[in-house]
């Protein structure tokens, strides 16, 4: 949930995800939900919930943990950020979710959003939504800032533009990037280890063709 890439790609993109957390809470099984509008596939957590959600209507939502800047914690939250995806395969535009779901006593968040019609950044702060409407045929790229301060954030982006530029889009492209790129600091390479405690535990990477979804999930403490 801490390294998210979008990579437009010749018949729509690809999505990247390395989830940065304890590995007290690697995934491992990936399991199929009904929700009603659409039946939904995720790793799940040892918490419940999942980081990474997508559907059998081609959508899908991702998360990092924090929204701009680094928060102090207000605990108790009334229920896990993890959970509060499932929300969106209730309903059948992603606008709706995002205006209508009731985020008070909810840790901070950025979410990116895919609902076959746009490509969202959906952000709380924890007393306002942020909505944008990004790009689909430009990349962009998130680190979570509650692990890396602005001017790591600004250099992952960089390295990742840099190893991505002129290659082509696929699956295996934007694993490879995920899994190998390097700013020359073990605590905040694409790969990162902070003395055993949080560490990259996965990687799933999701390509979208304009008629389907497909996925690739890692699990690096395997």
């Amino acid at each position: 949930m801490c390294l998210v890439s979008y990579t437009p790609s010749e018949d729509g993109f690809i999505l990247g995800s390395n989830r940065d957390e304890s590995p007290k809470r690697s995934a491992t099984d990936i399991i199929t939900e009904d929700l009603g509008i659409h039946e939904v596939t995720y790793p799940l957590d040892t918490q419940g919930g999942s980081w990474i959600m997508w559907s059998d209507q081609n959508w899908l939502v991702c998360l990092l943990n924090g929204a701009f800047t680094i928060h102090e914690r207000k605990l108790p939250y009334r229920i896990s950020r993890g959970l509060i995806l499932k929300e969106l395969f209730t309903q059948d535009r992603a606008s709706a979710f995002m205006q209508n779901i009731d985020l008070h006593d909810i840790e901070p968040f950025t979410t990116v959003i895919f609902d076959c019609h746009e490509l969202y950044e959906f952000v709380w702060d924890g007393e306002i939504k942020h909505i944008k409407i990004l790009d689909q045929k430009s990349q962009h790229i998130w680190s979570s800032c509650t692990l890396y301060t602005s001017e790591n954030q600004q250099l992952r982006k960089e390295v990742f533009q840099a190893l991505s530029k002129g290659t082509k889009a696929s699956i295996e492209t934007i694993k490879n990037i995920h899994l190998q790129g390097k700013i020359g600091d073990p605590e905040n390479d694409f790969l990162m280890n902070r003395d055993q405690r949080v560490m990259t535990i996965s990687n799933t990477i999701i390509s979208y063709t304009g008629k389907s979804l497909r996925y690739k999930f890692t699990n690096l403490l395997a």
